[in-house]
């Protein structure tokens, strides 16, 4: 979301906290403090069939022409195109069928039958198709004259040898995997996917096929991170709820950091009591690189890395948890693999209500995005605050509000940032 720099940075301030004193970065020097501690994407050779979605690590380069020869674009006859300036009987003097070459030049007076796909003959310049023709004998009637060059794909009309088709940092697709084929690359160089393990924190959390006692509820953020993960096709490990116990926290981060190279937490990283995640990583030595972001919803959030994980606590409720994974997680993961695309669009529109009032913190407000005739409209969702799911079930973008602004008016020109992969236009 921060591709266009020079929009996003006269929207968010730099060194915004909550009261004089507070440790709380802006949403951009967070996102800008990620962003520079990321390893370099590692390369690896996967099989041809894996690497879709995958992203490339070296230029596509064609080892030959395409076609590699003339080619006939019918099924037809191969003629000479100065035999056929009007209808003619020519003699049918060899088959060529797709794959092979014939070895007789055409002369005055032939014609050469030929499937699609098939060389063109040494002589030949036109192929008629074979509706525009009968077969009698050994010999054929051409029925229409035909230009040179008639339903031939000439060498290397398409592809010539030693050109860049499809160039290192883009995502492979099905149209990708065919080119790459055509082209001898049968194991290409790719970003290797992140591995990603997620757990969840706090006593008062159930798995979802559980009926909750009373004091608990369902563990919905690790679900929906996991959506989440999957929906940019990086791997995961789900390492299950953990409860408020310093022992058993630090045992299942040691267990999560063995089993990735990023761990994402959920919960246990405020200020409260039993909210240990800060003091288990200090004690393992890992390094906090930040623990608060002045953001609404998700103020306490960590980013924290040893020398080679990257460790994320991601606040307890389920809105923070989804907000601060769009806007700094998923484009950091997406670096991770070599991806520089998938921080989510910011676009402008015109809000439909009045509605906001100022902040210490740029606020992200699940909203409603419709395209009307012309232009972007954003309808803020009505929410009782980040632990409301439903509110964000509803929405498919989110409103940014700089810190400080608000109230806005109706028909002001607003950010928003579009969830939906493609945005509805209608």
């Amino acid at each position: 979301m921060f591709r266009d720099r020079e929009t996003d940075t006269r929207s968010f301030t730099k060194g915004t906290g909550l009261f004089p004193g507070d440790s709380a970065i802006s949403v951009r020097e967070a996102y800008d403090v990620i962003m520079s501690h990321l390893p370099a994407p590692a390369v690896e050779k996967v099989p041809l069939a894996r690497s879709l979605g995958l992203v490339l690590a070296e230029d596509i380069v064609a080892d030959m022409d395409m076609p590699p020869w003339d080619r006939s674009a019918m099924d037809g006859y191969a003629v000479r195109s100065a035999d056929v300036q009007s209808p003619v009987d020519l003699r049918v003097v060899d088959v060529i069928p797709a794959g092979k070459m014939s070895k007789r030049a055409l002369k005055p007076g032939e014609a050469i039958k030929i499937m699609t796909g098939a060389p063109v003959p040494e002589g030949a310049d036109a192929v008629v198709p074979v509706e525009r023709t009968k077969a009698f004998g050994d010999m054929v009637q051409i029925r229409e004259a035909v230009a040179a060059g008639a339903h031939v794909s000439k060498r290397a009309q398409d592809i010539k040898v030693g050109e860049i088709l499809v160039k290192k940092g883009s995502v492979v697709r099905s149209q990708e995997i065919g080119l790459m084929a055509s082209v001898g690359y049968h194991a290409p160089k790719v970003f290797r996917r992140p591995t990603v393990a997620v757990l969840t924190t706090g006593d008062e959390l159930v798995e979802v096929d559980k009926k909750p006692a009373e004091g608990q509820i369902r563990n919905s953020n690790a679900h929906s991170l996991a959506a989440q993960i999957a929906s940019i096709g990086v791997p995961y490990a789900y390492l299950g709820i953990v409860p408020d116990v310093r022992e058993a926290l630090t045992a299942k981060i040691e267990q999560a950091m063995a089993a990735a190279n990023v761990v994402i937490l959920t919960g246990g990283v405020s200020a409260g009591e039993y909210d240990l995640v800060e003091d288990v990583m200090k004690s393992k030595g890992i390094e906090i690189i930040f623990e608060r972001v002045a953001i609404k919803p998700g103020r306490p959030m960590v980013f924290a890395k040893s020398p080679d994980k990257l460790l994320f606590g991601l606040p307890g409720n389920p809105v923070s948890t989804f907000v601060t994974f769009e806007i700094f997680l998923r484009p950091a993961l997406g670096r991770l693999m070599g991806n520089m695309l998938l921080d989510r669009p910011v676009v402008e529109a015109e809000i439909s209500v009045n509605f906001g009032k100022p902040q210490p913190r740029d606020q992200y407000c699940p909203a409603r995005l419709t395209w009307v005739r012309d232009h972007y409209v954003v309808a803020p969702i009505e929410s009782h605050g980040s632990a409301d799911l439903r509110a964000l079930s509803q929405s498919n973008s989110l409103l940014m509000i700089p810190t400080g602004e608000g109230p806005y008016l109706a028909g002001r020109k607003v950010k928003v940032v579009a969830l939906d992969e493609d945005q509805e236009k209608s």
